[in-house]
């Protein structure tokens, strides 16, 4: 079976999955409540920044950043390990998928959902901001990039909880361990790696969560790195950031295809 076809038939799956339709309905309703208070306020306080383009942008961006990854990651596992107890999984192959073909299916998820995600959400965020006036460029170049970063983050972690969706077969398993580990986990590896000297402590910016969110780091395009320098560490060039991240993303999905190909559907 091709890869559109299998595209297609997870498209028809999306329809008529409950979960897909209200996810991206409280995305939408959550985007344009927010960022439409925010430019009702400043247009009737007094003394208020506008909110406005460019102005606006990295206001924009980093608010966006952190609600995108949420429900591209939380959507991918609602999607994914939920498929089991429908046995979903199990009846795929019955019907002629081999394991190759299931996995590739839910890999092909991935890219689409991060990609309506972005397109609603920075349509939306942009639009509301472009009524309140645009003065020059829509966004600055280094927040335009950090824009384009969203989707490598956002893909990154989608990844992961793909892989932590096919090891757990449980949603609520699974999201918990992302969570997890983006809130906690990693930063207790951080800690544990600072107590080993400066040399050692330089591996936390090689972290998967670091790498995928510094991707979208606005400090990683401005020239200052203000935020870097404030946490006490130089950010990694960009070329290597993106390598090391792709690194990852490949490295999750290998060990999803692994795991499914191990497991008794």
């Amino acid at each position: 079976m091709s890869v559109a076809k299998l595209l297609q038939v997870e498209m028809i799956k999306l329809r008529r999955r409950t979960a897909f339709t209200l996810a991206i309905a409280i995305f939408v309703g959550f985007t344009a409540i927010m960022f439409g208070a925010h430019s009702i306020l400043s247009r009737n306080i007094e003394n208020a920044p506008p909110f406005m383009l460019p102005a606006s942008g990295a206001e924009i961006h980093m608010v966006l950043r952190q609600v995108i990854v949420f429900f591209s990651f939380v959507t991918v596992v609602n999607l994914c390990a939920a498929e089991y107890p429908w046995r979903t999984a199990r009846q795929n192959v019955i019907d002629g998928w081999s394991r190759e073909q299931f996995v590739t299916a839910k890999l092909l998820l991935i890219p689409v959902l991060v990609l309506l995600f972005f397109v609603l959400g920075y349509g939306i965020a942009l639009g509301i901001a472009a009524t309140g006036g645009v003065a020059g460029s829509l966004v600055p170049a280094a927040v335009l990039k950090a824009m384009f970063g969203v989707i490598i983050t956002a893909a990154g972690v989608s990844s992961l909880a793909l892989l932590a969706s096919f090891a757990t077969r449980h949603t609520a398993g699974a999201i918990a361990i992302v969570l997890g580990y983006l809130m906690l986990g990693e930063s207790l590896i951080a800690l544990f790696l600072s107590r080993g000297g400066e040399s050692v402590a330089r591996l936390a910016s090689f972290l998967p969560a670091t790498v995928f969110m510094n991707v979208s780091a606005l400090e990683q395009y401005a020239p200052s790195s203000a935020g870097f320098m404030m946490a006490g560490r130089e950010p990694l060039a960009t070329p290597l950031l993106l390598v090391i991240a792709i690194a990852y993303i490949t490295v999750f999905c290998v060990g999803a295809y692994l795991i499914v190909r191990r497991q008794d559907l």
